[in-house]
């Protein structure tokens, strides 16, 4: 057979001696077959290379056994969000098609629009935007095309998974103030990120429920991080504080350096807590502090999501957050007597 030859059920079958309908119900895992009798046939299918017609099946059965992927990998933890969720596709037998959303001049809407025209069974997206509406995804969902939404929140009909940030915000709080901190800062990301407004609201909510615990927000929650002069000048202007709370495990090494840019030690004058435990090797090296969120289980949640959808295109709408898990290292200490 010449290298461009694609082997198909009639090869497999003159070469095993088995009529097409036997290697077919075989090759398709379909009806009572003796085991000698499938050993057989799956084993001159993979010495001649037959691979499955997927194309063929979709347009017979409609299914592609494809999953559109929409996602940025900016840092590690959409990194490993990608791979987990890659891996719980094969799992099931689907491959997924990845159309990235990192680049600011690609949006949402030309990616699922690409992974139309592949045909997807479906579509798990961590969107750019916390507005994404009905409207946003309505391409994809007035031909009944199941979405996932992971990590954010919007306001459409679609299932969403995702980190339990409230949760989170409100664990690094009661961990800090069971140290001892009283006077504790938090470092803010873009409040119209519903992950960044959600941490945010859980810190401050604890610290309002305890009336001997005060509270300094660091940064204005914009889109644009503040210059390192900006984190120095709230160090200083509130050394007072004895712990900081961050956005991100990035917020938290920003911290970190303004700390020492203003020689506070961490954690002997300064604790820091940061977010998303990420495995970036630079943000290693200062064993933050960091509470973790699950990559797999994020990943498993949302896989098993999206299929439960496709089985029951009317059943309620899921919404699922995994709760996070501090994960304590070098960056946090009791507040050093004064």
């Amino acid at each position: 057979m010449t290298k461009d030859y694609i082997v198909n059920l009639k090869d497999i079958a003159e070469a095993t001696g088995y009529s097409i309908s036997t290697v077919s119900r075989v090759i398709k895992k379909k009806g009572e077959i003796a085991q000698a009798t499938r050993d057989r046939i799956l084993e001159v299918a993979g010495r001649l290379g037959y691979h499955d017609n997927r194309l063929s099946n979709g347009m017979r059965t409609g299914k592609t056994g494809t999953v559109g992927i929409v996602s940025g990998i900016h840092c590690t933890f959409f990194a490993e969000l990608f791979s987990a969720l890659n891996r719980e596709l094969v799992k099931r037998d689907y491959l997924g098609l990845v159309s990235l959303n990192d680049d600011d001049e690609i949006d949402d809407q030309a990616c699922i629009r690409r992974l139309l025209e592949h045909r997807v069974d479906g579509i798990l997206i961590v969107p750019r935007h916390d507005q994404a509406d009905n409207r946003y995804f309505t391409e994809a969902t007035s031909r009944g095309l199941p979405i996932v939404s992971i990590d954010r929140k919007v306001p459409a009909d679609i299932d969403f998974v995702g980190t339990d940030d409230y949760a989170g915000g409100w664990m690094a709080a009661e961990y800090l103030y069971k140290l001892g901190h009283r006077r504790l800062g938090y470092y803010q990301g873009p409040q119209g990120a519903s992950p960044a407004r959600l941490r945010r609201e859980g810190f401050e909510d604890f610290c309002r429920k305890h009336a001997d615990c005060t509270l300094t927000l660091i940064g204005d929650g914009g889109w644009d991080t503040p210059e390192a002069a900006v984190l120095t000048a709230a160090l200083q202007a509130h050394p007072e504080l004895t712990a900081v709370g961050a956005f991100t495990d990035i917020f938290a090494a920003q911290l970190l350096e303004a700390a020492r840019a203003v020689g506070r030690r961490v954690p002997e004058e300064l604790s820091v807590v940061g977010f998303a435990n990420m495995s970036d090797p630079a943000i290693l090296s200062h064993g933050i502090t960091s509470l973790e969120q699950h990559a797999g289980k994020l990943a498993e949640a949302a896989v098993t999501a999206l299929f439960d959808r496709i089985a029951a295109p009317e059943a309620p709408w899921q919404e699922i957050r995994v709760v996070p898990e501090l994960v304590v290292k070098k960056t946090t200490a009791p507040p050093r007597r004064r």
